[in-house]
C-alpha cells in the first residue's frame, strides 16, 4: 500500500495530462512526429505500468461480467507471448527481430484494449473529477471539427493537407476530396473514416449527462466528418436510444421509415444504372455506390488498368480459402498478423501479413479466430447489449457502436478513440469490482 498511497493524489493529474495530450496527438505528430509518437506510447506505457502495480496490490478478481473483460485481454496476450516464442523457430529468424516486430504491432494494433484498465486507480472522487475534464475534451473535439470543416470550404483546405502533412495522415487519394459537398477532414483523430465514429460516441456521452445543445453540435460533427460508417451507425444508435427509452411505437415506426427508404434507394439505383442515367444522378450514385461496392470488394478486386472491372479474390475471399485448406486453425486464428508495414514481401514476416484494413473484423478472426471473435463479442457486444434493455445508463451503447465499426475500419488503431471508448468499458465492467474488492 505504501507505493499507492504516494501516488494516489497525483495520478489524477497524471491521467488528466495524459487525456489531454492524446487528445491533441494528431496536432502534436503535424508538428513534431517521432517525438510526439514516442512521447505518446510512454505516456500509455507508464500508466499501464502503474496500474498493473495498483492491481497487484489492490484489486481481487470476482467471477462476475468483469472476468469477460480479463480473458479477453489475457486472449491476446497470449497470443502475443505465442507469436514471440514459436515463431523464430517458424520463420527462422532471430527471437530479438521477430520480438520487435510483434511489441510494433502490439503498439500499433492491440495496445488499445488494455487502455481500460488505466481508470482502476481512480477513487470515485477522482473519477468524477476526471469525467468533468473528459466531457469537455469531447467538446473541445467537437469545435475542432466544426472548426476544419468550414475553414476548409472558406478556402483553407490546403493548410490543414499541408499542416498534417508531417503526420502521415495524408495520403494522396484525400487530397482536395470531397463528399456529400464536403471536404474529407481528419479531425483530432486522423482518419476521415473514423472522426464520425468518434462523434458519435461522444454523441453518447453527451446524451448521457443530458448535454443536449452539445449533443446537436455533435450531430453536426457526425454530419461534417463525411465518414458514410458513421451515418449507417447513428442510424442504428437512433434505434439503440429508442430502446433505452422505451419507445417502442416510434422504435417501430422508425425501423419502418428506414427500411422502406432503404429500399426505395436500392430500386432507384438498379433502375439509374439500367437505364444508363447515371450522370444524372452523380452524387447519388457515388453514394449508393459505395455501399454496393462495400460488398461487392468483400469477394472480389478491382483490376488497376480497369477500375470498373471486378476479379474473384477479395479479402473475405481470401479468408475462405485460406481456412477451407486449415479449418482447425480457425479455432484459434492463425496468430499475429502484421499491419505496421503496407508491404511485408521482403520481411521475414511476409507469410503473416495482415489479411485486410477495410473488412477489420475479418483480419481480427483471421488473427484470434472464432474464440477470439467469441471473446469480442461477448465483451463488446452481448453483455452490454443486454444492458440496454435494463439500464437508462446510455454508455451502454459505446463498445456496441465501436464493435459494429469493425465490420469496416479498425477503430482500435486511434489512441484516442480507444481511451474514449475504454471510459465506458471500465464503467460497465470494472468500476463496480474495484469499489467493491479495493484494500
Amino acid at each position: 500500500m505504501g507505493f499507492m498511497t504516494t501516488i494516489n493524489i497525483n495520478y489524477l493529474n497524471f491521467l488528466k495530462f495524459g487525456f489531454g495530450f492524446i487528445l491533441i496527438g494528431n496536432l502534436a505528430r503535424s508538428i513534431s512526429k517521432v517525438p510526439s509518437s514516442i512521447f505518446e506510447i510512454l505516456i500509455i506505457t507508464l500508466l499501464l505500468i502503474i496500474t498493473l502495480i495498483y492491481i497487484s496490490e489492490n484489486i481481487k478478481i470476482n467471477y462476475d461480467h468483469s472476468t469477460y473483460f480479463y480473458l479477453f485481454l489475457i486472449y491476446l496476450m497470449i497470443h502475443t507471448l505465442f507469436a514471440t516464442i514459436y515463431r523464430p523457430f517458424e520463420l527462422d529468424g532471430s527471437f530479438y527481430e521477430i520480438f520487435f516486430y510483434n511489441i510494433s504491432e502490439f503498439r500499433l494494433s492491440t495496445i488499445g484494449y488494455f487502455l481500460p484498465l488505466v481508470f482502476i486507480p481512480l477513487l470515485k472522487t477522482s473519477l468524477d473529477k476526471f469525467e468533468k475534464y473528459f466531457i469537455i475534451g469531447l467538446k473541445f473535439a467537437i469545435l475542432y471539427t466544426i472548426f476544419e470543416q468550414v475553414s476548409s470550404i472558406l478556402g483553407l483546405r490546403s493548410f490543414f493537407e499541408l499542416f498534417y502533412s508531417n503526420s502521415g495522415v495524408v495520403s494522396s487519394n484525400l487530397i482536395g476530396v470531397k463528399s456529400f459537398g464536403m471536404y474529407r477532414i481528419w479531425g483530432l483523430i486522423g482518419s476521415p473514416q473514423l472522426l464520425g465514429i468518434f462523434h458519435l460516441i461522444s454523441l453518447i456521452y453527451l446524451l448521457n449527462k443530458k448535454e443536449y445543445l452539445w449533443s446537436s453540435l455533435c450531430i453536426v460533427a457526425i454530419l461534417f466528418s463525411t465518414s458514410k460508417t458513421a451515418y449507417l451507425l447513428l442510424i442504428i444508435y437512433s434505434l439503440i436510444y429508442l430502446i433505452q427509452r422505451n419507445q417502442y411505437l416510434l422504435l417501430i415506426f422508425a425501423l419502418l421509415v428506414f427500411t422502406s427508404i432503404s429500399m426505395s434507394m436500392i430500386y432507384f439505383y438498379q433502375y439509374l444504372i439500367e437505364m444508363n442515367l447515371t450522370e444524372d444522378y452523380p452524387n447519388f450514385i457515388k453514394f449508393t455506390g459505395s455501399i454496393h461496392g462495400y460488398f461487392l470488394l468483400a469477394l472480389n478486386y478491382a483490376e488497376v488498368s480497369a477500375p470498373e472491372r471486378f476479379i474473384e479474390g477479395g479479402p473475405l475471399h481470401r479468408f475462405m480459402i485460406y481456412f477451407s485448406a486449415n479449418p482447425l486453425e480457425l479455432i484459434f486464428g492463425k496468430g499475429i498478423t502484421y499491419s505496421i508495414y503496407q508491404d511485408t514481401s521482403s520481411l521475414i514476416i511476409a507469410p503473416y501479413h495482415y489479411l485486410t484494413s477495410d473488412y477489420y473484423i475479418l483480419t481480427f478472426i483471421d488473427q484470434y479466430g472464432i474464440i477470439g471473435l467469441g471473446l469480442l463479442s461477448i465483451v463488446f457486444l452481448f453483455i452490454p447489449g443486454k444492458r440496454i434493455f435494463i439500464s437508462n445508463n446510455l454508455i451502454h451503447a459505446v463498445p456496441i457502436i465501436l464493435f459494429l465499426s469493425m465490420f469496416h475500419y479498425p477503430p482500435q488503431i486511434s489512441k484516442l478513440m480507444m481511451i474514449v471508448v475504454s471510459y465506458a468499458i471500465y464503467n460497465i465492467y470494472l468500476k463496480e469490482s474495484c469499489k467493491t474488492n479495493a484494500k
